[in-house]
């Protein structure tokens, strides 16, 4: 089972938009998907549908079962109507209770400790799980379950400057693992979204992203502003369900194979 995470200590980078994209895309290929929703807003869900639960927060804080929190997304949220959906795509909701995970008498391996229930169940082929951008010890435990990590970013000073702060925090956490046995977290690459490059800004900010961490990290081909985007988000359906056939869809599949060849073992 593999865990991939979208982290960026900052908000609005397009952290949510791509882990549902990606997550409704494994699953069209025949995966078996968990969605783990752990920003309290509740918008990994709401993107299919699903109202806020307190799902993340039963499981961590409340000791529920795995069983009791997951639920299954309907395909149609997922495919268009004429379309079977090869695999499946579950989800772990969460609600403003999850903002409370990070008070809570937790212990810092809960997280993982799930995550290990769900893989000796077989039950799952990936995990991917959607952030919020404030660090708390809810970050602490999901950055010690995860696999790999994909930080996405606008081109934009604040959204840049989370990178760099994220790939501390990488750092930071690598070396907890190293105490714990685990093998580092592989970064699979960084990510431009709702880019402009006719503009100046993102144009600069695109070489900058380059020449700062091109030589050391995957820098993953930009995925340009478009309507589709925020649509299918309003539309409670994948980008896939919602316009399979736009600019925008083919430039998330051309994301979705990337990934898949960064994440293979």
């Amino acid at each position: 089972m593999n865990i991939i995470t979208f982290f960026n200590e900052k908000g609005g980078v397009g952290k949510t938009s791509l882990a549902t994209m990606l997550a409704a895309a494994l699953a069209i290929q025949g995966k078996r998907v968990l969605l783990v929703d752990a920003d309290a807003q509740a918008n990994a869900g709401a993107v299919f549908g699903v109202a806020p639960y307190a799902g993340l927060y039963d499981l961590l804080v409340r000791g529920a079962n795995l069983n009791d929190v997951i639920i299954d997304i309907e395909p149609q949220r997922v495919v268009t109507a004429d379309e079977a959906l090869a695999g499946k795509l579950y989800l772990i909701g969460s609600n403003i209770e999850t903002q409370n995970i990070a008070t809570s008498r937790t212990e810092m391996d809960a997280f993982l400790v799930k995550m290990l229930e769900l893989e000796d169940s077989g039950q799952v082929d990936t995990v991917i799980v959607d952030t919020p951008p404030t660090p708390s010890l809810l970050h602490g435990m999901i950055y010690m379950a995860t696999d790999g990590m994909i930080i996405p970013t606008r081109l934009e000073a604040f959204s840049m400057t989370g990178v760099a702060r994220t790939l501390k925090y990488r750092e930071t956490y690598n070396k907890m693992r190293q105490g714990f046995g685990q093998p580092p977290i592989k970064l699979l690459g960084i990510v431009p979204v709702a880019t402009e490059l006719a503009t100046t800004e993102h144009a600069e900010n695109l070489k900058h992203l380059h020449t700062t961490y091109g030589d050391l990290y995957t820098i993953y081909r930009p995925l340009h502003k478009r309507i589709r985007w925020s649509e299918s988000i309003a539309a409670r359906r994948s980008l896939f369900a919602y316009d399979p056939g736009s600019q925008a869809a083919q430039e998330a599949w051309n994301f979705v194979n990337e990934v898949n060849v960064h994440a293979a073992p």
